[in-house]
């Protein structure tokens, strides 16, 4: 998948695709001499590493090497991202190019372009690098990017020392712009689809709903006008359609309502399915246009980190919930990534980093979201006219229970039970993955 691209550059994530390009440079002289010996010597090797090494960091950190390829023809010249090491309290960045590409310019449109990524999306605000003291170009271009030398620190496992560098967000080095990141969530879902259609298929995405709907469903009045901004494949619409309630769904994506229409069709179900970019989108001249008047109730369910201004989200919402209208928000609970790494992942440090609150990574839909807490929320709803009335976790416990038991439908019941006792008490709420806020307007 394209992470961003550049004038003549996309970079994108490591496939085990990659295996004989990734062969040639790790067994290149110049990486062996400036960076190591990996010991990769067949494809199945490379395989494994990249396996190990690209793909597992991807997913516990939410970053790391990328392969940089040409625009035109595709042709992979090297890597370039960040590594998140033992031995750094700083993610550090790093490039390699095979040696027929080097002297054009490549490797620093590729590393800028990283630094604008980390800082802008992965939300770094210090960013660290080394080389050995013989690498003089790579010295000259880490500085080039604005990186200074800081000082000599050995290199663990051996008795070479090598040059730290770093640069402070703060202190306003880190490059901006020329860069096209491709993180806007349209692109991101539309071509993650497939995978995010996979993960609603799994127990823990049905318990989801399941809770979605027992929690919201007691609130909701008889008949109700319902904007369900985000909708995706629709699937609360078709359940709330089916309780009676007219449902107008909206999503910045074509693909996912194309399904979602599809999917109502087959159920016989009368849902309106508009296009609706949400952070571009006008709040008076949408009432009108996109839908005729207000709504009783306004849903934003794992919207609202994917967007640069909550806050002015939270009011543009409000403007299309009638006075006294419900407004139901579901979002990623920070706390519950804490949780995941040290009790799924067993991983202390990545524990540590969570508590950082930068953007994480969702590996379903192959983007970033942001992290905001409920402190944050209540305060953006409270200056948008809201009252809260109601405040649930959703999936407490669930997600740190092993899978084993989780296909199993009497045992997927008896979960259900289990978080519905749970869900709007605590401290099971504040430490559940999701985090389930129901507001009035006023």
């Amino acid at each position: 998948m394209k992470i961003f691209e550049t004038d003549r550059l996309i970079l994108r994530y490591q496939t085990v695709e990659d295996a004989a390009f990734l062969l040639e440079l790790w067994n290149d002289p110049s990486w062996i001499q400036n960076i190591g010996d990996r010991g990769v010597r067949t494809l199945e090797d490379a395989r494994t590493s990249i396996q190990k090494g690209a793909l597992e960091m991807y997913a516990k950190w939410g970053y790391g090497f990328y392969v940089t390829e040409l625009k035109e023809g595709g042709i992979p010249l090297g890597i370039c991202g960040f590594a998140k090491r033992d031995f750094l309290e700083d993610p550090d960045v790093g490039f390699a190019f095979l040696p027929r590409y080097w002297g054009k310019g490549y490797a620093y449109e590729a590393a800028s372009a990283v630094m604008e990524y980390g800082r802008s999306v992965l939300g770094f605000t210090r960013i660290a690098a080394f080389t050995s003291p013989e690498n003089e170009a790579s010295g000259k271009l880490l500085e080039k990017l604005g990186l200074q030398f800081e000082k000599l620190i050995p290199y663990p496992g051996s008795e070479e020392m090598v040059r730290l560098y770093a640069v402070d967000e703060d202190k306003g080095i880190i490059p901006r712009g020329g860069i096209t990141i491709n993180n806007r969530v349209e692109t991101a879902f539309e071509t993650s689809k497939d995978n995010y259609l996979q993960a609603l298929e799994q127990p823990w995405a049905h318990l989801f709903y399941q809770l979605l709907q027992a929690q919201l469903t007691p609130h909701l009045p008889t008949r109700a006008s319902i904007l369900d901004i985000g909708c995706g494949f629709g699937v609360l619409d078709r359940y709330l359609a089916r309780q009676g309630h007219r449902v107008h769904g909206v999503d910045l994506t074509p693909g996912l309502l194309d399904t979602a229409k599809e999917e109502a069709g087959k159920d016989g179900l009368d849902i309106t399915y508009s296009v609706l970019d949400l952070e571009a989108a006008d709040a008076t001249e949408a009432v009108g246009t996109v839908f005729s008047e207000p709504f009783d109730v306004t849903v934003l369910h794992n919207v609202l980190e994917y967007t640069q201004g909550p806050a002015a989200i939270v009011r543009k919402v409000a403007a299309w919930t009638k006075p006294g209208g419900l407004f139901s928000l579901v979002l990623h609970n920070p706390v519950g990534k804490v949780l995941n790494a040290a009790i799924l992942y067993q991983d202390p440090s990545a524990a540590v980093e969570a508590l950082t609150n930068k953007p994480h990574y969702i590996e379903s839909t192959q983007t970033y979201a942001n992290n905001y807490t409920v402190e944050q929320v209540r305060q953006w709803l409270d200056d948008a006219g809201y009252d809260l009335i109601a405040h649930y976790g959703v999936r407490t416990v669930y997600d740190w229970m092993p899978n084993d038991n989780k296909q199993d439908p009497d045992w997927h019941q008896q979960a259900f039970e289990m978080e519905m006792k749970l869900c709007d008490k605590e401290p099971y709420r504040s430490i559940a993955k999701f985090t389930h806020l129901i507001a009035r307007k006023k």
